[in-house]
């Protein structure tokens, strides 16, 4: 199969035809950035949603080893507020999930931006602000679900080595220093959150997930020391009101 050919037909035909001004539509560099191309109008073309997914698609079978290209066609296959986005199959989206996984540049770029991004505070809090209310298509979750279960889940069959394990326990102890672990919240943090949740109902799926979750598990001592003071400290307060 000829990628270009396709895909130069489909550029085109986006600069080419006037649509009507109904029809969702989204701008799409022929020369993608990550190679360089530029914001000029000759290197921009007007596609329906489906076909800037289709573009992004054959540009990953035309430059395989592209790092860039595998995370934008990664990105085209989730969904956000500001794009009416073609939705793909369950099979695509493991598709471009394991293409991108399978790419260590890819994955070491998004761990970068993410880092970075995470420092930003203002960032951080437009992230919250976006996800808060935001609910998924069923299709959507199901589509997530496959794509990352069982053998397609990029840690099946892998333990955390020692080194690992020490980072991420000393990860938590610097939360509990920062103040983010929930225990710790202030009241006015707490009361935000409960207003939140308030109205959430989990599925008997879900319900079935988290007890299965805890099965086998065995709490501390320490940990049922501390759940009982805290429940004895609550009932002292009920009957004070």
């Amino acid at each position: 199969m000829n990628y270009k050919k396709i895909y130069d037909s489909i550029c085109e035909r986006g600069q080419e035809r006037i649509l009507e001004s109904h029809i969702y539509t989204e701008d799409h560099h022929i020369i993608p950035r990550c190679q360089d191309g530029t914001d000029e109008i000759t290197n921009i073309t007007t596609l329906t949603a489906r076909e800037h997914f289709l573009c992004h698609w054959l540009l990953i079978e035309m430059y395989p080893k592209h790092s860039g290209l595998s995370y934008a066609f990664w990105m085209m296959c989730n969904k956000n507020e500001h794009h009416e986005r073609y939705t793909p199959s369950s099979r695509i989206y493991e598709y471009a999930r394991t293409r991108l996984h399978q790419d260590e540049d890819a994955r070491q770029k998004i761990s970068e931006a993410t880092k970075r991004g995470m420092a930003d505070p203002e960032l951080r809090e437009r992230l919250s602000a976006w996800q808060c209310g935001r609910k998924l298509t069923d299709e959507h979750k199901a589509n997530i679900s496959k794509g990352v279960s069982g053998e397609k889940n990029y840690f099946y069959g892998k333990t955390h080595t020692d080194e690992t394990r020490k980072k991420i326990s000393e990860g938590v102890k610097k939360a509990d220093a920062r103040g983010t672990d929930y225990r710790k919240w202030s009241d006015e943090r707490k009361k935000i959150t409960s207003e939140r949740m308030k109205g959430m109902k989990f599925t008997n799926e879900h319900k079935e997930n988290i007890r299965k979750s805890k099965l086998g598990s065995k709490r501390s001592e320490e940990a049922k020391r501390k759940t009982s003071e805290s429940l004895k400290k609550y009932w002292r307060k009920r009957k004070a009101t």
